[in-house]
Parts: structure tokens; C-alpha cells; sequence
């Protein structure tokens, strides 16, 4: 996998009129046995990226719902190796690229080059690294580069149009949105600047842009959906999976493109 897996993925979605959904994974909540089942349901449901979940201490990103499920994974003894290990027994399937999302502390831990290397023999093609600021991606861009790993950057509400246009500048795969400040977690709805604020962010890039946080129902990814390219859906997807709701996952992807 690496970066032209997910341009080639979203185009050909694109092609087909669809819009992006890409669920998220907290990876070994329950169980690497568990992490595989949804992996795979979301494969066969028909996903268009997945998004891995690295379980952190401190996850300044992360809501209630992906923070408990960060710390079960911790406390049962998973780790950023272990993780690694684990996917790559278990290759993408139906074209389906992963991306990981994780903090900088535990690619410090594992060490840059290793770590990237050790991503791309997993087959991921993409990183969200949330506490990575602007000004320290040229830390890590040789070793992007070098492994052709897409770094997808997070878009805060408060960014204004100068820093936008930097972060485009080094950003590629695609641009994830954030809806709201504040963590990720279920909410009941987005007022109009978020939708106008998508638009904008659209008209400065020809990147894909996808909107994620608080993303929980269908009228939430209908509404946004119509702003931008797609969503991200994390804290829903990880609570259906802690209740074993194989079913409401699957229908819950699938009612993307109707």
C-alpha cells in the first residue's frame, strides 16, 4: 500500500459518484481476534478507507468513547508493536487502504525509521499524527517520503486561510477536517459555519476533503457529506464494536451510498 493506493481508491469512488466513509478502528479493543472481525466487516461492507487506532495514555484527540476504548486495549497489554505484528497478518482486502492515527510519542518510542518501515511492510499507506505540529514535519518527511506514506493532516476549526494554505502545501492522501473544537465524540448536530467552513476548505485545494468528529448519525453524514467529499466516523463505529453490533456496523456503512 502507500499513497497512490489511497488516490486511486478515492478516485474510483469518486468515479462512481460516491462519497468517502471511513470508519475508525480502535485496534485491539476486545482483542486482535475482535480487531480483525471489524476490520474485515468493514472490508466486505464496503468502507473506503480504514482508519487504525493506536491505544495512547494521553490522547489529547480523543473523546470518552475512544479514550476508554485506548485504555481497555492498553490494559490488556497491547502495544504499538503488537499492532504492527498484527496487521501484518492481516493484509488489506477489497482494495481497501488503511491509515493509521497515532501520537508522536510512541514514533518517538519506536524510532522513525523503524517505525515507517515497519508501517509500510503493514501495508498501511497513510498517518494522522494529531499532536505533530505544522513547524515538525520536516521531522518526519524523509522518512515519508522515503517509505511513500501519505501525512494526512488534521484541520482545526480555528486555522486561518495562511496556515491552511502551508498545510496543504506539505499535506497529501487527503484532508481531514475537524468539525468542532474540542475532542472527538458523539454530538447532536453542526451549525452552518461548519458546513460553510468545509466549502471553503474546498475551494483551496484540489486534495480530497472529508469531514470528521462528532460524525454519528446518517443526517450528520448527509449534511456534511453535501459540503464535502465525505466523513470520518470514529466514536460510533468503536461503540458499536464494544457491544458486539456486528450488524448495526454493517448497515451503518453500507447506508453511506445508497
Amino acid at each position: 500500500m502507500s499513497i497512490q493506493q489511497i488516490e486511486n481508491r478515492i478516485s474510483a469512488l469518486q468515479k462512481q459518484k460516491k462519497k468517502l466513509f471511513i470508519p475508525y478502528v480502535m485496534c485491539g479493543d476486545g482483542g486482535f481476534v475482535k480487531t480483525a472481525e471489524i476490520i474485515r466487516l468493514l472490508e466486505k461492507s464496503g468502507a473506503s478507507i480504514i482508519e487504525i487506532g493506536i491505544p495512547f495514555s494521553d490522547p489529547i484527540a480523543d473523546g470518552p468513547i475512544i479514550q476508554a476504548a485506548g485504555q481497555r486495549a492498553l490494559d490488556s497489554g497491547v502495544t504499538l508493536k503488537s499492532i504492527v505484528t498484527f496487521l501484518k497478518d492481516l493484509p488489506p482486502a477489497n482494495n481497501v487502504p488503511r491509515i493509521m492515527m497515532t501520537y508522536l510519542n510512541p514514533i518517538l518510542q519506536y524510532g522513525y525509521e523503524a517505525f515507517f518501515s515497519d508501517i509500510k511492510d503493514a501495508e498501511i499507506s497513510g498517518v494522522i499524527i494529531p499532536d505533530l505540529p505544522l513547524e515538525e514535519y520536516d521531522v518526519i518527511n524523509p522518512f515519508t517520503s522515503k517509505y511513500n506514506i501519505a501525512i494526512i493532516p488534521l484541520i482545526a476549526p480555528s486555522t486561518n486561510l495562511e496556515r491552511l494554505d502551508k498545510i496543504l502545501h506539505k499535506a497529501n492522501g487527503f484532508i481531514y477536517t475537524v468539525t468542532v473544537n474540542g475532542t472527538t465524540g458523539e454530538r447532536k448536530g453542526f451549525p452552518d459555519e461548519v458546513l460553510l467552513r468545509l466549502s471553503s476548505i474546498k475551494k483551496h485545494t484540489n486534495m480530497p476533503v472529508v469531514a470528521g468528529f462528532g460524525v454519528s448519525t446518517q443526517a450528520h453524514i448527509d449534511t456534511l457529506s453535501a459540503h464535502c467529499d465525505g466523513v470520518v466516523v470514529g466514536s460510533k463505529i468503536v461503540a458499536l464494536a464494544h457491544k458486539n453490533e456486528y450488524d448495526a456496523i454493517q448497515d451503518f456503512v453500507k447506508g453511506m451510498n445508497k
